[in-house]
C-alpha cells in the first residue's frame, strides 16, 4: 500500500482540505452551514489532487528514471500503466463528486461541473507541459490550486466573490513559489531562486482580504507574524542549507498556514485554527511518508 500512498502524495492532502475550507469561508457561506456538501467537496478536491500527483508520476517516469528519483514507478514498485489508470479514475471521480457537492449544497450543477472540468484540464495541462521551463511549471501549478479554490467556492456558494478571488490568487502565488523552490530538487533541471518571493507575495494578500472584509487589524497582524517571521524564514533557511526536500515540505505545509492567515485577516478564527492544524499535520506526516 505504501507505494500507492507515495504516488498519491497523501501526506499533502491536508493542504487540499484547508484550501476547500478557505473557499468555504471566504465565499461567506454561513458558519458550518452545508457541512455534508463541504465534506463531499473536500473528498472531490482530494481526488483531483491525488489524481494529479499520480498523473505526474506517470508523465515523469522516464525523467525520474534518468535522474535516479526514488519514486515508485522508476523503482519498479508499481507500473506506469496502473498509475495512469489510477490517475484517470481519480480525476473523473473528482468531477462527479464536485457535482454531487453542488447538489447537496443546493447550488447550480452545471457551473460546478464546468469549473470541475476546468480544474481537471489545468491538472492535465500542468503534467503535460511542466518540463518546458520553471516559469511555465510555476504558472500552471499555481493555476491548479487557484482552480481548486474557485471550484470549491462555486460548488458551495454558487458564485465567486472578490474575496474568493483574492484568496485564490494568494494560494496560486504561494503554490507557484513551491514549484520554483522544488525546481531541480532531484536534478536534471536548473534550479530556480525566486520561489520565496512568491511566498511573500502570496502572504501579502492578507492585507487586501482584510480591507475588503472589514476585519480587525489585530488578527491580521498576528497572522502576518506567523507567515513572515516564522514560516517563510524557515523555508528560506532550509533552502540556503541545500535542504531542498525540507524547504519544499515546509512550503507545502505552509499552504495551510497561508489559509489560516487569510481567514484570520477576515475574522474567521475558528476555521483559521483548523487550517493551521491541517498545515502542521502535513508537515508532521512528511516525517513518515515523503510528500514530494
Amino acid at each position: 500500500m505504501t507505494p500507492w500512498l507515495k504516488v498519491a502524495r497523501v501526506t499533502n492532502v491536508p493542504t487540499v482540505l484547508s484550501n476547500v475550507l478557505l473557499a468555504w469561508a471566504t465565499a461567506l457561506v454561513p458558519a458550518w452551514h452545508g457541512l455534508p456538501a463541504a465534506a463531499v467537496t473536500m473528498v472531490a478536491g482530494t481526488c483531483a489532487y491525488c489524481g494529479g500527483m499520480a498523473l505526474n508520476d506517470a508523465f515523469d517516469a522516464d525523467f525520474d528514471r534518468a535522474n535516479g528519483a526514488d519514486r515508485p514507478v522508476p523503482l519498479g514498485e508499481v507500473s506506469r500503466k496502473a498509475v495512469l489508470v489510477l490517475a484517470l479514475v481519480l480525476l473523473a471521480g473528482s468531477v462527479a463528486l464536485f457535482v454531487m457537492g453542488a447538489h447537496l449544497a443546493d447550488r447550480p450543477v452545471l457551473p460546478a461541473a464546468a469549473m470541475a472540468a476546468g480544474l481537471v484540464f489545468a491538472v492535465v495541462n500542468y503534467n503535460a507541459m511542466h518540463r518546458r521551463g520553471a516559469a511555465v511549471a510555476a504558472l500552471l501549478m499555481g493555476l491548479c490550486r487557484v482552480m481548486l479554490v474557485l471550484t470549491a467556492a462555486v460548488v458551495l456558494a454558487g458564485a465567486i466573490s472578490w474575496l474568493v478571488l483574492i484568496a485564490a490568487g494568494a494560494v496560486g502565488c504561494w503554490t507557484g513559489g513551491i514549484t520554483l523552490i522544488a525546481r531541480g530538487e532531484r536534478g536534471g533541471e536548473a534550479r530556480a531562486l525566486s520561489g520565496p518571493w512568491w511566498l511573500i507575495i502570496g502572504g501579502c494578500m492578507i492585507v487586501p482580504a482584510n480591507l475588503l472584509s472589514g476585519g480587525d487589524y489585530g488578527p491580521m497582524a498576528g497572522a502576518a507574524l506567523i507567515v513572515f517571521i516564522a514560516w517563510v524564514p524557515a523555508v528560506v533557511r532550509r533552502a540556503r542549507l541545500d535542504d531542498s526536500a525540507g524547504a519544499v515540505m515546509w512550503a507545502i505545509a505552509g499552504l495551510g498556514v497561508l489559509d489560516m492567515a487569510l481567514l484570520m485577516s477576515i475574522g474567521q478564527l475558528e476555521i483559521a485554527a483548523l487550517c493551521l492544524v491541517l498545515g502542521v499535520s502535513c508537515l508532521a506526516g512528511a516525517r513518515r511518508l515523503p510528500g514530494t
